[in-house]
């Protein structure tokens, strides 16, 4: 991101100035607490829970479930980056396929 437009208003090509707002907006994005103090994904899983007590019919078979619970690998993170497309739109993080597979590289391979 070469320029930004600050919740101020003003445009800046300041990195250090953008790499602030990015904070300050992803820390108000994903801030969970409720003005009384209660959490927020208290009352989003209770409206889960109640969701899926109420229209789901099926349940998923024992080993089906113990497979899905399974901690997510390097492998899978690997396997995952390379089927994925690259061009294509961003997804809901901001960070399209291409730049993921850039840090990966990075992560993975020093």
């Amino acid at each position: 991101v070469r320029n930004l437009r600050l919740s101020s208003g003003t445009l800046t090509a300041f990195p250090d100035k953008i790499a602030e707002e990015f904070r300050q907006y992803y820390q108000s994005l994903y801030n969970l607490h409720e003005r009384d103090g209660r959490d927020k994904r208290d009352t989003e899983s209770i409206r889960v829970q109640e969701y899926l007590r109420d229209t789901v019919t099926k349940a998923i078979r024992p080993d089906a479930a113990e497979e899905l619970d399974a901690m997510i690998t390097a492998e899978d993170i690997q396997a995952a980056l390379k089927s994925a497309k690259t061009g294509k739109a961003p997804s809901p993080d901001g960070f399209c396929s291409d730049t993921t597979k850039l840090f990966h590289q990075y992560c993975f391979h020093g």
